[in-house]
């Protein structure tokens, strides 16, 4: 179903550092046929590139400049809090690099419209990736084969590059937790949703894309091996964490999976399981990675 809100949908756009990439991904989403109503957030990006930023922007974006980088959760939260304090039903959350397709916003609305049940929604990547929940794998992905446009996926969460919420959602299970910094947030707002009795789908056909490298980053190691267990432990209980951190402590000593071949990887990894263990959460050791 494909509708069109009475009032604009408030859009966030999360930018760090990549002006260009966010200018393009500002102007898909102003290029939606549903009116919106966009927000930059700039999480402290450097002088050059938040003028940079203003310049490709030429007004037709809102800019909320934070002095530092709040990481992914903290940032949204400072937008969010106001939003809720107004008014409109749905809000879309996104990164500086997401390419949505010409429909995208107006058939994520139309699920929410439809299915009075769900809480968020987000497009599919066009790879077939679809999000499952485990005790044992925690959050992972699977590929199937894709469905009709317009149908939904039922998940544990949503994909976190570009989400629509539902206001009664988010004002009944909380905003981002922000001991996460990045990289598992996203995931665990979904899980928390879903706690609240809210589900949460992807819809077939709304599709984004999402440029990344494959290049293995430590930060990012490190982000997704604590956070990932922060996000057991909320899920499904201490005694499931522990039991994932020592099979992972496991795999890293052997250090013969996938990226734990990497030494900065591994290094960062073996951080990530020993942070978890102390409580250590936030943002992550940069000087130390």
């Amino acid at each position: 179903m494909l509708m069109h809100p009475r009032s604009p949908v408030a859009v966030f756009v999360l930018h760090w550092n990549q002006p260009e990439a966010c200018a393009e991904t500002v102007a898909r989403l102003k290029a939606q046929s549903m009116p919106t109503a966009i927000t930059v957030i700039d999480n402290g990006s450097g002088p050059a590139q938040l003028s940079a930023l203003r310049d490709r922007l030429g007004g037709v974006a809102a800019i909320l400049a934070l002095p530092t980088n709040r990481g992914w959760g903290a940032a949204f939260n400072v937008a969010l809090r106001d939003w809720l304090a107004g008014s409109g039903d749905y809000c879309v959350l996104s990164a500086h690099d997401a390419l949505v397709s010409e429909d995208c916003l107006e058939r994520l609305a139309g699920a929410l419209e439809v299915d009075a049940t769900l809480g968020l929604v987000c497009p599919d990547y066009g790879d077939g990736a679809v999000l499952r929940y485990t005790r044992l794998r925690g959050l992972h992905a699977r590929t199937m084969s894709s469905k009709a446009n317009g149908s939904l996926e039922r998940m544990p969460s949503a994909h976190g590059t570009l989400v629509m919420y539902r206001r009664q959602c988010l004002q009944s299970c909380g905003l981002f937790d922000e001991r996460f910094f990045a990289y598992g947030d996203e995931a665990e707002i979904g899980l928390r949703a879903g706690r609240y009795g809210w589900s949460s789908a992807m819809v077939w056909g709304a599709r984004v894309v999402n440029p990344a490298t494959s290049t293995p980053s430590a930060v990012v190691a490190y982000l997704t091996t604590r956070n990932n267990l922060l996000i057991t432990r909320l899920q499904s209980g201490a005694g499931w964490a522990w039991l994932r951190l020592c099979a992972k402590l496991a795999t890293g000593v052997r250090g013969q999976h996938g990226t734990w071949r990497h030494p900065r990887v591994w290094r960062a990894r073996v951080m990530g399981l020993l942070d978890f263990a102390f409580g250590r959460f936030g943002p992550p050791p940069v000087e130390r990675l």
